[in-house]
């Protein structure tokens, strides 16, 4: 499961045993996607950056 922490940022909790996560973030038709290997029970940091198309001026 995931949800957002008081600070912002995104916190996942799942079960042991899980070896491989995939983390997928979107926002305006761009998207990237991370893999984290997970050894042990720890604080895991990610950063995804998105290449967001630029807003036209009038």
């Amino acid at each position: 499961s995931g949800y957002t922490s008081r600070s912002g940022e995104f916190v996942f909790r799942f079960a042991e045993g899980a070896k491989k996560l995939r983390i997928t973030a979107s926002a305006q038709g761009a998207s990237d996607t991370r893999e984290l290997e997970i050894d042990e029970v720890a604080v895991y940091r990610l950063a995804i950056t998105l290449n967001l198309p630029e807003k036209e001026k009038n």
